[in-house]
């Protein structure tokens, strides 16, 4: 059996907070369940009324919870091995909020978790399944600010109204910049109140994003896990020092979190990341650098255009029957008029040309080719 969340929950489920503080696998399960289907099930943000994990089973529309039709079978298990462990069988559930408008390019969602009656947990959710929230998370190294990220701030100061204590923001992927972006964008005094900001392998910020008193001022609360592969979470620039946790999965699948090593009780963490991971992720973010918002913005238009013309009902239809979805894909981009195909070859020829600059590659002295001896979350 894996030792993860799962895990997790089988041998510690048994622990109350008092007998076992809130950890970083605590901040990830939260995260987790930010992902289930929970309109028209949980209140939204003004609506004073918190469900416990049983009443919220007993909702007339509770399957729709696990309607996710790729994770929708985990998410049920997980649900209700979180939901009867004495653990997390008191706390609360309020202010949902979720919203995705393609027009504006807007895909957010966030939950509020009581963890007791003088702290709270908000959860932000990462990219969904729906085409609008992956070409949100396409804009996000060429925008000042992401319509999801100003909702995120939004979120906090309306239900920090209504919250008495203190408070823990966290997300993964997308969900850990937007639990970011919101505690820097806060204002000082409620700043104050935020204990946590856990980012479960979330992209990073350009590098003025970290030079704003806004995120000096809780610089030293914000904590960033990724695996030794990652990707998204090391996407744009990252000045503070991630914990690098070991991973089942390989290549994209360790940004699945249900890979995630955890050991009693604690991540177990590696050194560095692979040396292909720091390869990768430089020759991907110069790429970014190189590339004009003109540029960009033409480039993202046109591939969404493209996806648009497959006639997908969300992104996992991408991945079923890929070869024909790459083939409808070519000739999609065929009938292109000639001033779209050449924008589209400039830019990918961009990110070929990183692939062979030796110094977009690094080094093997910037990074060991396998990750050192691991070690336990020492908390």
């Amino acid at each position: 059996m894996k030792q993860n969340l799962m895990a997790y929950l089988e041998e510690y489920g048994g622990k109350s907070f008092q007998e076992l503080p809130f950890s970083k696998a605590d901040a990830l399960i939260l995260s987790v369940l930010s992902y289930l289907k929970y309109d028209g099930i949980v209140p939204g943000p003004g609506e004073e009324k918190s469900l416990g994990f049983g009443e919220i089973m007993k909702k007339e529309a509770f399957e729709q919870l696990f309607s996710d039709r790729v994770f929708g079978k985990r998410y049920r298990r997980f649900f209700f091995k979180t939901a009867k462990s004495r653990r997390f069988r008191q706390v609360r559930i309020n202010f949902f909020q979720n919203e995705i408008c393609r027009e504006t390019e807007l895909q957010f969602s966030a939950i509020t978790f009581f963890l007791g009656e003088s702290s709270a947990f908000l959860a932000f959710r990462g990219t969904d399944e729906t085409l609008t929230g992956w070409k949100e998370d396409l804009n996000l190294p060429f925008v000042s600010a992401l319509p999801s990220q100003k909702k995120a701030l939004a979120y906090l100061l309306r239900v920090s109204r209504d919250i008495k204590g203190r408070m823990i923001l966290g997300g993964h992927s997308k969900g850990g910049n937007l639990a970011l972006y919101a505690a820097a964008r806060a204002p000082e005094n409620l700043q104050q109140r935020i204990m946590r900001i856990y980012s479960f392998d979330g992209p990073g910020f350009r590098r003025e994003f970290y030079r704003k008193i806004g995120y000096l001022r809780i610089e030293d609360r914000y904590c960033k896990l990724i695996p030794a592969d990652s990707l998204i979470g090391m996407l744009l620039e990252n000045p503070k020092k991630p914990l690098i946790v070991e991973s089942y999965g390989r290549g994209v699948l360790q940004h699945d979190v249900f890979n995630w090593k955890i050991i009693q009780g604690k991540f177990v963490y590696q050194r560095s990341l692979y040396v292909k991971a720091v390869k990768k992720i430089n020759r991907i973010n110069q790429w970014i650098d190189a590339l004009s918002q003109k540029q960009a913005r033409e480039f993202l238009e046109i591939l969404y255009g493209l996806l648009l013309t497959l006639g997908l009902r969300d992104i996992y239809d991408l991945f079923r029957s890929p070869f024909s979805r790459l083939l409808a894909l070519a000739q999609a981009f065929g009938s292109l008029d000639l001033k779209k195909r050449r924008v589209v070859i400039q830019v990918l020829g961009k990110l070929a040309k990183g692939s062979t600059d030796p110094a977009a590659a690094g080094s093997e002295e910037e990074a060991p080719g396998e990750p050192a001896e691991a070690y336990p979350d020492q908390k």
